[in-house]
């Protein structure tokens, strides 16, 4: 277990319950008396997470790693909090989309054997085969993607582009959790 000293002065106990009780900072003080802080947070003491980093990608969403956990907020769907205890690791990897690629490779030529044949008209052939050459480029051009490893399964979140902050938040995610790992 690993431990810090803060200035007495920056914590303050708070109590709900003779059971429930934890420490917050005051940053306003100036004191240098120090007390003992552990950085090992067990699960039956009832503690305010602190926010160690938060980042934003693709406008409006939000990826937040706090003290126990990293809540990935997507805007007006939904959040996901993983524990840190859980997560292997945490990494941005660069996919290729294979749905549109096999859609749109397979149906545009198939779309030019219909036209030449004359099974297709000519704007609904032209519109099928523009809209099939596009799912294929897309598909091609690919994403980015924030992917979460857990135990047994990988979460994965599209991202529109990587960012200098979002590749801090992931290298001190997975420092953090490289930390907690026992030590054989």
């Amino acid at each position: 277990m690993t431990y810090r000293y803060v200035p007495k002065s920056e914590v303050q106990v708070w109590t709900k319950t003779s059971q429930n009780y934890g420490y917050s900072i005051n940053k306003n003080t100036k004191k240098k008396e120090y007390i003992c802080h552990y950085s090992y947070y067990y699960d039956w003491v009832k503690q305010t997470e602190n926010i160690l980093a938060e980042c934003k990608y693709n406008e409006d969403h939000l990826i937040q790693l706090t003290n126990k956990t990293i809540i990935v907020s997507q805007k007006n769907r939904f959040s996901k909090v993983y524990a840190l205890n859980r997560i292997k690791e945490i990494r941005i990897s660069f996919k290729r989309l294979m749905l549109p690629i096999i859609l749109g490779g397979i149906f545009a030529p198939f779309t030019i054997l219909a036209f030449m044949a004359n099974l297709l008209e000519l704007w609904i052939g032209i519109a099928l085969f523009v809209v099939n050459i596009t799912l294929f480029y897309h598909g091609w051009k690919g994403s980015y993607q924030i992917c979460i490893q857990l135990a047994t399964v990988e979460q994965n979140f599209f991202a529109d582009s990587v960012s200098t902050p979002m590749l801090k938040l992931i290298e001190k995610t997975n420092k953090l959790i490289q930390q907690r790992l026992p030590k054989n």
